[in-house]
């Protein structure tokens, strides 16, 4: 009882940046493992990732990917940074917008697109040594050539491996369509990074 009492003491004394100051630091350059993640066709957040890590607040920079022709593929370059407040509140997020890129001859190449390219609303947590992001977004679609928007709650998660790789769990469930499509199935992707500075 004792013991109890005199830890209960010492966290209160502590306060509450005694448990902050243990949670891990995602700060760093991260390129994707491609044989460690799970589906390999399908990336948690890019094949390059950049965090800068506070106390509260995560901002994420991620690779856009380029819409050419019907079909969507990594650009391997950096959008703009989304800032993650870490209080568990919701916070609105805004877009982006997308970029048309030209070929030498002024023809279209394709359209650069931004990862959060719609406007959204996140919530940001701990769960443990794991950094939540829970959001509402607007996820592309690529059927038959054309693009559309599809809404979908998204659930990631940031940890460290044993072995010091960055682990970015990602669950997308995306929202029943009022139509006669097949209805989409909830989209789970596991991707592993390593840092690179």
């Amino acid at each position: 009882m004792r013991l109890t009492l005199a830890f209960a003491a010492i966290l209160a004394v502590a306060g509450p940046d005694a448990t902050a100051q243990q949670r891990p630091d995602f700060s760093g350059d991260w390129i994707l493992v491609p044989e460690a993640g799970k589906p390999s066709d399908q990336l948690a957040i890019g094949t390059r990732a950049r965090l800068v890590h506070k106390t509260n607040e995560l901002a994420l920079e991620m690779t856009s990917f380029l819409l050419a022709k019907g079909t969507i593929e990594d650009s391997n370059e950096f959008d703009l940074p989304k800032r993650y407040v870490l209080d568990g509140v919701e916070h609105q997020m805004p877009g982006d917008r997308p970029t048309t890129i030209y070929a030498a001859d002024q023809t279209v190449r394709g359209v650069l697109m931004p990862r959060w390219p719609m406007p959204g609303r996140y919530r940001a947590t701990w769960t443990g040594d794991k950094l939540v992001l829970f959001s509402r977004d607007e996820v592309p679609v690529v059927s038959n050539g054309s693009m559309r928007w599809v809404a979908a709650t998204i659930w990631t998660g940031f940890s460290y491996a044993k072995d010091g790789t960055l682990v970015v769990e990602r669950l997308d469930l995306r929202e029943p369509e009022t139509s006669p499509r097949q209805q989409p199935a909830p989209l789970t992707v596991r991707s592993v990074y390593r840092k690179v500075k």
